[in-house]
């Protein structure tokens, strides 16, 4: 390709150096991942937080939830925020790239408008952290920079994602990087690089030697052959 066709994209902006010194309490705050993009659990959209949503200048939500949790994870402030509620089920079978390209434009809509928006779901590391980095994904051209969002939205939200399971339920995130921007390559490589990446620090913070079929062991059969591919 051409180097006057390729796709042009803005740099991937560093984590706050105030958020490099992570600590566990911190997972029930929310984060800044960009600047006016913040990801973090319901308690920070929660009623006895509005004084910190005013604070910090908070005008969007989305709001992540499945149908049993309708009851307690809803919008608590209608009447002065704009929100966007995705009824997401928190399994693995569940399609969560159907629901990017609405999240896109909610939070290009935000930050266009000056505003600053706020994902959460029930803990801010699954499925809205999968959200958020589908975002970094698409407005960063990410699949030229390898695992920069994973790593950005880990050390912002810190080990609270990095150490979750659950993220790996959603790995299909990563498969956006091709059908959006580059269809002509047969293998998605920065997927397999990018999920490489992330189970190496899993194991780096667990602080165990794991053989590559342990490795494989401790994930589900839904990603194994991406698996065997990262790991031949």
């Amino acid at each position: 390709m051409d180097e006057e066709n390729k796709l042009q994209f803005p740099s991937l902006p560093p984590c706050k150096e105030d958020l490099l010194d992570w600590a566990y309490p911190m997972r029930r705050e929310m984060q800044e991942i960009l600047p006016g993009l913040f990801l973090g659990p319901y308690s920070a959209a929660m009623k006895s937080k509005l004084s910190i949503l005013e604070r910090q200048e908070i005008t969007h939500l989305v709001c992540v939830r499945q149908d049993i949790e309708a009851n307690f994870i809803k919008p608590n402030f209608p009447h002065k925020f704009r929100y966007l509620v995705l009824d997401i089920a928190d399994n693995p079978v569940e399609n969560i790239i159907r629901y990017f390209p609405m999240t896109k434009e909610f939070i290009d809509g935000c930050l266009a408008s000056g505003g600053k928006v706020l994902v959460h779901g029930n803990a801010g590391i699954s499925r809205s952290a999968a959200l958020v980095i589908a975002y970094l994904m698409e407005t960063f051209g990410v699949k030229y920079r390898s695992s920069s969002a994973v790593r950005l939205v880990g050390e912002c939200r810190c080990q609270a994602i990095v150490r979750s399971p659950e993220m790996f339920d959603k790995v299909q995130v990563w498969a956006l990087a091709e059908p959006l921007k580059d269809i002509q390559r047969r293998v998605p490589k920065p997927l397999l690089y990018c999920l490489g990446c992330v189970l190496r620090v899993i194991i780096l913070l667990e602080g165990e030697p794991l053989s590559q079929s342990e490795v494989r062991s401790r994930f589900s059969s839904r990603i194994s052959t991406l698996l065997r591919l990262s790991f031949p």
